[in-house]
């Protein structure tokens, strides 16, 4: 057996493993990804070059089923596509159109062309009935995923400074962040608005919120994670806590409001889980070396059983350090991590 063998005692076994890389990146870059619900599909944004949307088997190979050519928005987060519970919606955003596909082919089953030139970012409800896109115009569009029917339409302030979406898993709930805020609407109607940080010291990354979207999580460049529980017709602050090294960048929550994770940088970056109960963190790791390291983005399972972590890397052309972490929720050792030295390079 195994165990056996004196090497072997006492080593922690895992049955993950590598089972595809695209190097085929033909000068691009991939900036967004998503992976649906049921793990079976894989939604990448290249950009920089030979711009694309690539759609893959995730238990398949490095070929991807289909590509669709263009150049589509992507921020600083890696979250600007969108990809449903068993891949049946899919969507990204240009600055003149909405685009939704399924995992059947790279044909768009419909696009919708905005009223004026707008960056956007498109995202997908997790059952894959809706489809949101929040634009650099100001406009919040809601559509019928299946036939792009326009469902609502909404507007916001600072529409140009514009960081992303979060949506709850049917798209009843949608939370839109611009630089120094974030707003919050239910089924089309103003819910509540959120500041981030200040004017000039806010946030590149959106808030989130949990399933039915009692909680809400917002990191900010003054290097806090604030906590947020809707009551009164408001979200009012559970907690906050400063964790910046210097400053916050990405947060996720789970979607059961258990788990919140929150990842720092620039300089030796690292990442706290919290409990939602508590400001004080469950764990924080910090393996991602020092400067340059920031954690570009973070993400959390349904139930907050697990978590990854996604870095800039330390700007060493050497060294052992991470680019890639995912850990348990009860554990900052990591159960799986890709090191610098084996993907030479930053992942988004």
């Amino acid at each position: 057996t195994l165990n056996s063998h004196p090497v072997c005692e006492n080593r922690f076994w895992s049955d993950t493993g590598v089972i595809f890389v695209d190097r085929n990146h033909r000068n691009a870059i991939v900036e967004a990804i998503g992976i649906s619900g049921d793990g079976m599909g894989i939604l990448a944004n290249w950009w920089l070059n030979d711009e694309r949307i690539a759609f893959y088997r995730s238990t398949g190979t490095n070929i991807p089923i289909w590509e669709y050519p263009g150049e589509f928005i992507w921020n600083y987060g890696g979250h600007w596509v969108g990809i449903s519970q068993e891949a049946t919606a899919l969507s990204a955003g240009s600055d003149q159109k909405a685009y939704k596909w399924s995992r059947l082919s790279s044909t768009p089953d419909w696009t919708y062309s905005y009223p004026q030139l707008a960056n956007s970012c498109v995202l997908v409800a997790k059952d894959g009935s809706k489809v949101a896109a929040a634009t650099s115009s100001g406009i919040l569009y809601m559509f019928d995923a299946l036939t792009g029917e326009v469902l609502w339409t909404a507007t916001f302030n600072e529409g140009n400074r514009l960081q992303g979406l979060d949506l709850n898993p049917d798209g009843s709930i949608v939370v839109v962040t611009v630089y120094d805020s974030c707003f919050v609407f239910e089924n089309g109607m103003r819910r509540a608005g959120i500041s981030i940080g200040s004017y000039y010291t806010g946030t590149q990354y959106p808030a989130k919120i949990c399933a039915d979207g009692h909680l809400l999580v917002t990191g900010d460049y003054h290097g806090y994670v604030k906590l947020y529980r809707f009551g009164g017709g408001r979200y009012n602050l559970v907690w906050q806590r400063f964790i910046g090294t210097p400053w916050v960048t990405d947060v996720a929550i789970s979607d059961d409001g258990s788990t919140i994770l929150a990842g720092t940088g620039y300089a030796n970056g690292k990442v706290c889980l919290f409990d939602s109960s508590s400001s004080h963190p469950r764990w924080q790791y910090q393996g991602y070396g020092g400067y340059g390291a920031l954690i570009a983005s973070v993400a959390l399972s349904a139930d907050g059983g697990r978590a990854a972590v996604a870095c800039w890397g330390d700007t060493a052309l050497t060294g052992t350090t991470y680019v890639l972490t995912v850990h348990d929720r009860n554990s900052a050792q990591p159960i799986f991590g890709i090191t610098r030295d084996e993907e030479p390079g930053s992942l988004f």
